[in-house]
């Protein structure tokens, strides 16, 4: 069995830019920026499935995120 899918997909090009600044920020490939999106998008789903709430603390107040289907 293949450990690997080959995925074609259309971006814009500001897009295209984000993933490449990350990556290079980050030291990796835009395909790891990319699968650690998912990762994370697929985390926070499963969390708002399970009646918890996506929040941000920065020290001063704390911010809740809300996602729409």
């Amino acid at each position: 069995m293949p450990t690997h899918t080959r995925l074609t997909v259309n971006i814009n090009p500001e897009t295209k830019k984000a993933l490449e600044e990350i990556a290079k920020n980050r030291h990796v490939t835009v395909t790891e920026v990319i699968r650690r999106a998912v990762a994370l998008y697929a985390f926070i789903e499963k969390e708002i499935a399970d009646g918890n709430r996506i929040q941000i603390d920065d020290g001063q107040k704390i911010r809740e995120l809300h996602f729409f289907a």
